[in-house]
């Protein structure tokens, strides 16, 4: 029996030692490799840690392999520092022996996270109850699988929590407004840490949440106050959320939101809705021209004159919904509210007032000191909603989405008016306010949106802000500069003449009345401009005064009708800028881009050939007006400034007669001056000065170039000085440099020209007669 027992004891032996030498043979052989067996809780142990997973060590969700999670973890370990978890890491002995671990190839390496904000998620390894993300901030995290309940330190973050999930939501750093479930609205109030609030840990800790998520606040940044936070919350852990304020850049927040919460289909659906509207208003707005935007003041507080510019949180939703937000002021951090003077916003003068105080927006229209702003006179004041958070502003989360409709819609009532904004807002709460109304009850909240007026804001040339039809379809303009501009673009909207023009022209335009205006030394008579019943008034440059002199006084004649100022109609060096203004003014920008189309290719053309004339090799051009050919106009005069242009050196040495020009000279300064080519305005003095003995040792007169200028309808020389100078400098050209224009079909050019913009079909015969009759 002894022996027998003995021999069990020696095979037991055999047996064990056999197995461990298969043991130590597997680890030699690294079939066991980057493995460590410790004692389990069963056994008296310390429970199991499971190791980070692999994952992303910066924002953009780049991977990090398991070597470099356990090196990370060893220096946490030889830094005494705690575990994710908040308990302490325990010091162990390093054995004798380090096994290195293999390289974890490709295949084998997780990446956690997303595109989400720079956070990201990783699976915890054996443990299925745990998971680990990286903040925002770049802070691994571990988190419970399963989150149920949660608490955010500011409001930004409470309202992402509340849409995607409200059911995890613990509790409100704030007291939320109406409409709201009341499971919800009872939530507690728990503050936290922002604006000037400090918030209280046992508070938060009490009510048991599974992970705080700490967001962008007013008190330094959250990368300077996260660590405090998590370590008076641990054990709980505390993920850094950022730009969860930043109305521009949603998509990232919400969707890392969503990953803390395990709720990422709901997180889609938000984030999709936000796209929607984005693109929705965007869309609308991207095509308004910048000086027809709606220019904006956010009045806050009781009376008005705090603020927040373009650069702020708190007035975003302007810039993103098109308008322009006139304060310029400094950004004041955190809360905002940049103190201004009525002075300043006087000097602003708004279209548009957005105003966050229901007794300013009450009270504004009496106020004597807002009655001067154009918001104010025109009443374009307005409450920005509020319910059960503000639609607007504070705090600036996505609450501000079904706001981005509203002020969309307030601001731009014409782009808008084929939207349902009352039924998508309304979508909105039933989504993701999670109560569902009907759209009187939208209403009652957002209130009445304006109806559209088919009108646009728009400045003027002389910086006025102006009202004017979308659609303009009758104009006047108080001088034949605007009127020779109209005509050449939309020759269907031109009511009448100032004067009367030649031929040739269409019978019925040539027909219209001749209703004057304020040219020369005429003024014009209010009530015939008025009879006609034109939509817009265009003022142009004057002889009398100044425009900005006269405009304002135009105005309160022509009221209700806009008058709309334009500059620099008689300027043939920027046609460019006047002609598109005008084409805007009047709807028709596409017929405005072909003038200027045509004028940027004459004015290369004419360029091109006489650009690299040698300054003494210009033609000496005189440029002689009137019947005795003795008045004049010198360089610096509209009325003369095809010679520049045409590259020849105007000789009149002699003062600058504003206005409608004609300086008077003298026989004898001519003879001094001695041009080698006179252009005149006078169909007799370009025949009789051949034989007029006072002229006859003049160069030019000399060599038989005395030219006179064609006039039809307009003159293409001078009088009125505008868009109708285009034919005229080939014409120069031509005459001042034939050798030069040889190669440029002339002819063919001008011809063009009067079809397209004089709506007349010349024939060889018509421009004979106007052309070559010299």
């Amino acid at each position: 029996m002894i022996q027998e027992s003995t021999m069990r004891k020696i095979d037991h032996i055999f047996i064990i030692s056999i197995l461990f030498l298969l043991l130590a043979t597997a680890v030699t052989c690294g079939c066991l490799s980057g493995t460590t067996t410790e004692p389990g809780p069963e056994e008296g142990g310390a429970p199991e840690q499971q190791s980070p997973p692999t994952g992303s060590d910066d924002t953009t969700g780049a991977t990090t392999n398991a070597a470099t999670t356990q090196t990370q973890s060893a220096q946490a370990e030889s830094n005494g520092e705690t575990q994710t978890d908040g308990t302490p890491v325990e010091e162990t002995t390093a054995p004798e022996e380090t096994i290195e671990p293999e390289e974890t190839t490709e295949t084998e390496e997780t990446t956690a996270g997303s595109s989400s904000g720079g956070g990201g998620s990783g699976d915890s390894g054996d443990d299925p109850d745990i998971r680990y993300v990286q903040d925002t901030v770049g802070r691994l995290v571990q988190l419970p699988y399963d989150v149920n309940g949660v608490l955010t330190t500011n409001p930004t973050t409470t309202i992402m929590v509340y849409m995607i999930a409200p059911e995890k939501l613990l509790g409100w750093n704030f007291n939320p407004g109406d409409p709201m479930p009341a499971d919800y609205k009872s939530l507690p109030v728990v503050g936290g840490w922002f604006g000037s609030m400090s918030g209280n840990y046992e508070t938060f800790i009490a009510l048991g949440p599974d992970v705080i998520i700490d967001g962008a606040n007013c008190q330094g940044t959250l990368e300077e106050n996260i660590e405090e936070r998590q370590a008076n919350f641990d054990p709980i852990p505390v993920v850094g959320v950022l730009s969860s304020n930043d109305a521009t850049h949603f998509e990232a927040t919400v969707g890392f939101v969503g990953e803390i919460l395990g709720d990422q289909d709901r997180a889609s659906n938000l984030i999709e809705f936000y796209r929607n509207v984005k693109d929705e208003v965007t869309d609308r707005t991207a095509d308004i021209p910048e000086d027809e935007r709606r220019r904006v003041y956010y009045a806050e507080g009781a009376d008005g004159l705090t603020t927040d510019p373009t650069g702020s949180f708190h007035a975003q939703v302007i810039d993103i919904c098109g308008g322009v937000n006139v304060a310029e002021c400094a950004v004041t951090p955190g809360s905002g509210k940049t103190p201004v003077s009525i002075e300043q916003v006087l000097l602003w003068n708004p279209d548009l007032i957005f105003c966050d105080d229901p007794n300013f927006a009450a009270s504004v229209y009496t106020d004597p000191q807002w009655q001067e702003i154009d918001a104010v006179k025109n009443h374009q004041v307005f409450y920005t909603p509020y319910g059960p958070f503000s639609l607007f502003n504070t705090p600036p989360s996505t609450n501000l989405i079904p706001g981005m409709l509203w002020a969309g819609a307030v601001m731009y009532p014409d782009e808008f008016e084929d939207m349902d904004v009352v039924g998508t807002i309304g979508q909105f709460y039933s989504e993701f306010y999670h109560v569902d109304l009907t759209d009187d009850e939208v209403t009652a909240i957002i209130g009445d949106l304006p109806e559209a007026t088919h009108t646009r804001y728009m400045t003027d040339m002389v910086g006025r802000r102006i009202i004017v039809p979308d659609e303009v379809n009758g104009v006047l303009t108080t001088n034949p500069t605007t009127t020779i501009m109209t005509y050449m673009i939309a020759p269907d909207k031109l009511l009448g003449w100032n004067f009367n023009p030649g031929d040739p022209m269409p019978a019925d335009y040539k027909s219209l009345p001749v209703v004057g205006g304020w040219f020369g030394s005429m003024s014009g008579n209010y009530e015939t401009f008025i009879a006609l019943g034109p939509d817009l008034i265009i003022d142009g440059a004057n002889c009398q005064g100044t425009l900005e002199e006269n405009i304002e006084e135009r105005q309160a004649n022509f009221d209700p009708i806009p008058v709309v100022g334009v500059l620099a109609s008689n300027d043939a060096t920027q046609f460019e800028t006047t002609v598109s203004f005008v084409g805007r003014v009047l709807g028709s920008q596409d017929e405005a881009g072909s003038l200027i189309e045509f004028y940027n290719e004459v004015m290369d053309e004419v360029s091109a050939r006489t650009g690299d004339i040698p300054e003494d090799e210009r033609r000496r051009v005189y440029y002689a007006e009137g019947a005795d050919g003795l008045a004049t106009d010198p360089t610096g005069s509209f009325h003369a400034q095809v010679i520049e242009i045409c590259g020849g050196v105007n000789v009149a040495e002699c003062a600058v007669t504003p206005g409608s020009g004609k300086t008077p000279v003298s026989i004898e300064q001519v003879l001094l001056w001695n041009p080698d080519l006179i252009f005149c305005d006078d169909p007799t003095f370009a025949t009789s000065v051949y034989t007029d003995p006072l002229w006859e040792n003049v160069t030019a007169v000399e060599n038989h170039q005395v030219f006179y200028t064609p006039y039809g309808p307009f003159s293409v020389f001078n009088a009125p000085p505008s868009t109708n100078l285009i034919p005229g400098m080939l014409w120069a050209g031509e005459m001042m440099y034939p050798d030069r224009f040889a190669d440029l079909d002339v002819e063919g050019r001008i011809t063009a020209f009067y079809s397209e913009f004089y709506h007349y079909d010349l024939t060889p015969a018509d421009y004979d007669d106007l052309f070559t009759s010299n």
